[in-house]
């Protein structure tokens, strides 16, 4: 079982991190412009432990960006995901800690 640690680091990383992205591809002018009639699914996920998959995912419809927290589960298949491994998920949470810290 993942610790409360792990567990909140993730919360923090899919929900408050990750959502920037809509507000990135719609502010940057360039990259709204990339997205102008694109419709795709894509999703960011790690592994939470052994059985729990931590999720998000972004469907754009003809350019417009949703952003749903947890794992996709709809009709269309997912264009691109980005898997993240245990590794790389420890990496960020002392990333987000440090950060975390420096703030207080």
């Amino acid at each position: 079982m993942a610790s409360d640690t792990t567990r909140y680091t993730n919360k923090v990383f899919m929900t408050g991190a990750l959502p920037l992205l809509k507000t990135i591809a719609n502010d940057v002018p360039e990259l709204k412009k990339k997205f102008e009639g694109v419709n795709a699914v894509y999703q960011v996920s790690a592994m939470a432990n052994a059985q729990d998959k931590e999720a998000i995912h972004f469907i754009i419809e003809d350019g417009e960006w949703t952003v749903k927290l947890g794992e996709y589960l709809g009709q269309q298949k997912i264009d691109a995901e980005m898997r993240l491994k245990r590794e790389r998920v420890q990496k960020q949470r002392q990333v987000v800690r440090k950060s975390i810290m420096l703030k207080i």
